[in-house]
């Protein structure tokens, strides 16, 4: 590519027009395609809506000059028709175009900062907070969602200057312009012909399905596979759905506390022994978290 490089360790992308772009901090990105103008880069793990988990899954590269051409399509609207958990970083050197993308969940995230000529994009904020052209200015709205929340929602950051690409959001740059565009937003369609029966089957079956998209994309991924477990439904129906479909036994990961009625450690101690996880357990005391408040 002439005009830009986008590359998991570069400290510049590339320029086009009037911006220089910067993925900062991108060490988890992979660089999987590059040709035909195009450079495409991923931090996660993505697959194709209509294919099919198998196991003789065509290779990641194949699988990015497929998305590459879904683009060269369709353009930046291709990511409707990915699923996964990933950031996406696409630069197209004939239209002179970035994308930058977020999974329909968010579950990667990405932060974004633009002025003096400057975009920088990274998957952690303080990537952006470390560079001296980013003014660190805190949001008091963002302030009052925290303490009132305790989280706070994309695309707003603890910093004003600095975004978070929203669930199913893209940025688009391109001639100098920059718009954010949803691509993806939740939906309810109801089917009239659908008994309770059918529903918990169908309920059952995507779960299983997701657990088992999951786990053919990261077991190739290196680190081995755990769980985290509360004791509540969702994550001993996950836990189990791992441990029947691998048929081995997976690591939980569960959070305690010393103050009886927060601790529902005993709860999460159940779900380990039926589905007889390898359990790993951290309690958290009063005077260990006010000691890490400095850092936090």
């Amino acid at each position: 590519m002439t005009s830009a490089t986008v590359q998991s360790a570069a400290p510049v992308v590339g320029h086009a027009m009037a911006a220089v772009f910067l993925p900062l901090g991108w060490k988890g990105g992979q660089e999987l395609f590059k040709g035909e103008g195009i450079n495409l880069v991923v931090d996660g793990f993505f697959a194709l809506d209509n294919d099919h988990v198998r196991a003789e899954a065509k290779p990641r590269d194949d699988l990015a000059g497929r998305v590459a051409q879904l683009y060269q399509r369709e353009g930046a609207s291709f990511l409707r028709k990915l699923r996964g958990s990933f950031a996406i970083a696409l630069w197209d050197s004939q239209k002179r175009r970035l994308v930058l993308g977020t999974d329909h969940f968010g579950t990667r995230p990405l932060y974004v900062w633009s002025g003096k000529g400057l975009l920088a994009f990274a998957p952690r904020i303080s990537y952006l907070a470390a560079r001296a052209e980013v003014p660190k200015c805190i949001d008091p709205n963002s302030l009052y969602f925290y303490l009132n929340h305790s989280f706070i929602p994309a695309p707003f950051t603890i910093y004003h200057d600095i975004k978070r690409l929203g669930p199913g959001h893209c940025l688009i740059w391109e001639n100098g312009r920059t718009s954010i565009v949803q691509y993806w937003d939740m939906a309810y369609p109801e089917d009239p012909g659908l008994d309770e029966d059918g529903a918990a089957d169908l309920v059952r079956s995507s779960v299983e399905e997701s657990i088992r998209f999951l786990l053919h994309n990261e077991k190739h991924s290196g680190p081995e596979l755990g769980a985290f477990l509360s004791g509540g439904t969702d994550s001993s129906t996950a836990l189990g759905l791992m441990s029947r479909i691998t048929g081995e036994r997976i690591n939980s990961f569960s959070v305690g506390f010393d103050e009886m009625p927060y601790n529902e450690i005993h709860y999460s101690r159940v779900a380990a022994a039926h589905f007889n996880s390898r359990a790993h357990e951290y309690f958290v005391r009063p005077k260990e978290a006010l000691n890490d408040l400095p850092a936090i």
